[in-house]
């Protein structure tokens, strides 16, 4: 019997024998995402494992559960014709570890759009545990994995995504993340429990596990305490915050990894059109952006967002975001910049000769306090500044003159 048969049999006389006929089908066919009748197929079969058999499947039904999530939610994520899954046996995870020196439970291997996601027999060993929060943990493993495609997708300029989203702090860390794993090989173990893109795939991971337990299971989302997935949520919230170890040294997220990033741009600039994100802080001779040349690249920013309908305050938001890092957080000797001293006669002419945004004066604010000035020497240039400047939602014309 053909699955549109099967399917019409189930929908117009739901019995035994015919929820039989559609679990004997989905577990010998492949699911296909986004097609109607599979949808409906496979989503009546999951809630069926998962009412009856969820946490103590068997080997075969926690495959499949894999299987029919992992592609579920890429297809949910708008990559699903860029990913493939392979379920590991134990002889193939040994080879798999060998061939990408892993030492996870799961991967996602990058081939330029393309993505494969491995899940080891760890994976499945979780999901048959019978242990709640064990299987909750497998749960999580599944979506994390299309997290990081989608991650990739988002970085990399032949990803389906690059360029759909405007330029954010969150892009950029992951960017530079991915090079510095490249420079530093202890970077990556050193830090896992520290990264941003691992953190953000947990982040994604357990609340994509949970909303999958409502969907499907939700008897067993009720047996989970909100709280403290909530909590667990926290801490992987916290640790995006976190200092960072690049060859031995410690420091804060952007800062521990500026020299390496910047070492690795400037010898290789093609990355600059390989990672695009990373165009809003270099030059293409792979140096550096100075602070006035950030401050003037948000302006073209800003009156692009001031000319579109859109209501653009959270694009904003996001924009000041990534240039307050980008202008504060990094390491100002780093990458053709010559220190704090050198920015903030910069930022002094700068404000010669423009009238200072809101966001510009918080800037010279803060460079002003990380150098030792005397406090009414201090006062004065700020003083100075404030006479210029004008809210953030009332911008000036691109080049006007201070006092015009």
């Amino acid at each position: 019997m053909c699955k549109e048969e099967i399917y019409q049999s189930f929908k117009n006389s739901p019995n035994v024998e015919s929820f039989a006929q559609c679990i004997e089908y989905c577990f010998s066919h492949e699911y296909i995402p986004g097609d109607k009748v599979d949808e409906f197929l496979f989503a009546m079969t999951t809630k069926h494992l998962m009412k009856f058999r969820a946490n103590h499947f068997t080997e075969e039904e926690a495959k499949f559960i894999i299987n029919f999530f992992s592609r579920r939610y890429a297809l949910l994520s708008g990559i699903k014709q860029n990913v493939t899954i392979k379920i590991l046996n134990e002889e193939e995870y040994e080879e798999h570890k060998k061939e990408y020196n892993s030492n996870g439970s799961a991967d996602c291997i990058r081939n330029n759009d393309l993505h494969t996601l491995y899940y080891s027999p760890r994976v499945v060993e979780k999901l048959c545990s019978g242990d709640l929060n064990v299987f909750l943990r497998g749960m999580q493993m599944i979506p994390h994995e299309v997290a990081h495609a989608v991650q990739n997708n988002v970085i990399y300029k032949n990803g389906i995504h690059c360029g759909l989203l405007s330029p954010r702090l969150s892009i950029y860390v992951q960017a530079y993340e991915s090079i510095t794993r490249r420079v530093d090989p202890e970077f990556y173990d050193n830090n896992y429990a520290k990264l941003y893109k691992e953190n953000h795939a947990e982040i994604v991971g357990l609340k994509a596990a949970m909303e999958f337990l409502k969907t499907f299971a939700p008897d067993l989302y009720k047996k989970y305490n909100q709280d403290a997935i909530n909590r667990r949520i926290e801490k992987y919230e916290e640790a995006l915050t976190s200092s960072l170890n690049v060859f031995g040294d410690n420091a804060s997220h952007l800062r521990s990894m500026d020299n390496a990033v910047c070492f690795y741009v400037k010898k290789h600039p093609e990355v600059l059109d390989e990672m695009p994100i990373l165009q809003v802080s270099f030059n293409k001779d792979g140096n550096k952006k100075s602070i006035t040349e950030l401050l003037t690249d948000r302006r073209s920013r800003l009156k692009e967002f001031n000319e579109s309908s859109e209501d653009n305050t959270e694009r904003i938001e996001k924009l000041n975001k990534l240039y307050e890092a980008l202008c504060i957080d990094q390491n100002v000797m780093a990458g053709g910049q010559q220190g704090t001293k050198a920015q903030l006669k910069e930022l002094v002419d700068y404000a010669l000769h423009n009238k200072l945004y809101e966001f510009e004066y918080k800037i010279l604010e803060q460079k002003l306090s990380h150098k030792d000035i005397p406090e009414e020497l201090r006062g004065e240039i700020l003083s100075w500044a404030m006479k210029n400047i004008i809210p953030d939602d009332d911008p000036p014309p691109m080049g006007m003159k201070a006092g015009h």
